[in-house]
């Protein structure tokens, strides 16, 4: 996983359509610098949380500490993605609309 030049380049070995034994052995990822909606500096925020995480890994999400206040060297599931993307979105609140003027 590399940041340079406002881009995010990675590239993916074991995934549902790559690895060994499977047709293409690696899948390459790249993110570039106009791929945002309403933060422009959110690729690189996002790097930077993942670059401090402070251990190799060959896979890009770990699993969650129990009270989700930090990460576990292991590889998260399917199952425990889906969990943390529930939580997440069960703490959001609606976007408000703001008129001006």
């Amino acid at each position: 996983l590399v940041f340079q030049g406002g881009t995010l380049q990675a590239r993916l070995a074991r995934t549902k359509t790559s690895g060994p034994g499977k047709r293409r052995a690696a899948l390459d990822l790249i993110v570039g610098p106009g791929a945002w909606i309403a933060e422009r500096g959110w690729l690189k925020a996002g790097f930077e949380i993942w670059d401090t995480l402070g251990f190799a890994r060959d896979y890009f999400l770990p699993c969650a500490s129990g009270d989700l206040d930090g990460v576990r060297l292991v590889m998260a599931s399917y199952a425990d993605a889906a969990a943390y993307s529930q939580a997440l979105f069960g703490k959001l609140t609606a976007p408000a609309l703001i008129a001006f003027g």
